[in-house]
């Protein structure tokens, strides 16, 4: 997350979860530093680090309290070319509601509720959404990602739908679009159901919500992978390097079956 860039945030815990290690590495670079070296993802080329001198500009279309309280810590805080936070709608606890509520009429200015699609899309206003929108880090939410970069956030393989796509898809396009943007999907690496333990890093799945062909950044609690202009190889080498280690050797087994890791 660069200094001066745009940020797009999904909804949910993980999504909190980002807000606030923005927040710290705003309001306490040193420890923030301290935390990436326990994870020991400092030296990785993609982590950024210090404050936001600049700030940052919000275009989501969900205006969150993670949102609102970067808003607050002084994160989001870059006008691009007016607003400093752009949203279609807003949705959270009641700490949202009375932030709006007692935002001053100065401050409600900075806030530019608009349109779905002027905030999930470039059409219309591309030259002024291009300008806006730089450096952007549009980051979402993911159940799981297939061994080549797909990934799942809506549905099941059985047909089941469990959520809507929102703007997921546009937003991951939009990464490709604009200049120096990246998309990451957030994915814990495992989940528990019946008492055993599967990994959500899958070699495939019968159902995708984000194609292989717009893989971008995949992050687990175990570390980050860059798939951007990768061959799929590389794209399975890196997925299986962020998946729990339970199940890295019987991924790597798939692969080497189908071709796509040498054996």
């Amino acid at each position: 997350m660069k200094d001066g860039g745009t940020l797009q945030l999904g909804i949910g815990s993980l999504g909190d979860t980002v807000a606030h290690w923005l927040r710290l590495r705003h309001a306490d670079s040193a420890a923030f530093s301290a935390a990436l070296e326990a994870l020991d993802i400092g030296r990785h080329a993609l982590v950024e680090r210090g404050r936001f001198d600049t700030g940052l500009f919000a275009s989501s279309e969900m205006l969150t309290w993670g949102l609102m309280t970067l808003y607050r810590a002084g994160v989001i805080r870059r006008r691009a070319e007016g607003p400093v936070v752009q949203a279609a709608f807003f949705l959270g606890p009641s700490e949202l509601y009375r932030a709006l509520h007692e935002l001053s009429d100065e401050e409600r200015g900075l806030f530019q509720m608009t349109s779905v699609s002027r905030v999930n899309d470039l059409y219309g206003e591309e030259a002024l959404g291009r300008r806006q929108r730089v450096h952007a880090r549009f980051i979402n939410i993911c159940m799981k990602a297939t061994l080549f970069g797909g990934a799942v956030s809506d549905g099941l393989a059985d047909g089941r739908v469990l959520s809507g796509v929102g703007g997921q898809y546009n937003f991951v396009a939009m990464a490709h679009e604009l200049e120096g943007a990246r998309s990451i999907q957030l994915l814990r690496a495992t989940r528990e159901a019946g008492g055993r333990v599967e990994s959500n890093i899958v070699f495939s799945y019968g159902h995708e919500t984000i194609p292989r062909h717009l893989r971008d950044i995949v992050v687990t609690q175990y570390g980050i992978a860059d798939l951007r202009g990768r061959t799929d190889a590389e794209v399975a080498a890196a997925l299986i390097a962020i998946a729990d280690r339970r199940f890295q050797d019987g991924l790597a087994e798939r692969a080497k079956a189908a071709g796509k890791l040498p054996r």
